[in-house]
């Protein structure tokens, strides 16, 4: 069986493991955002599976995670009409 979790009901279990770890909930939810980690979803809370994210923080799933800000990016088209009108 699948242990699935909040996340932070992980954060418990990480720290539980590991009293000095520096994982945040912070963290948990960008790698989730930035798709380097799975998340189920229950209405709006994400639910993720313990060995999933164990894996993940073995270094086994490791992804480089990107910040947005400096870098021109496009507007997206749902905001094309806005700009048009004014």
């Amino acid at each position: 069986m699948r242990r699935i979790r909040t996340i932070k009901a992980a954060m418990d279990y990480i720290h539980t493991n590991d009293p000095e770890s520096s994982v945040t909930e912070y963290f948990i939810r960008r790698s989730i955002k930035s798709g380097a980690l799975r998340a189920q979803y229950a209405g709006c809370k994400q639910l993720i599976d313990l060995d999933e994210l164990d894996e993940f923080l073995k270094g086994s799933q490791l992804v480089q995670i990107t910040p947005d800000f400096g870098v021109i990016r496009p507007i997206p088209e749902r905001f094309e009409h806005r700009r048009a009108t004014r």
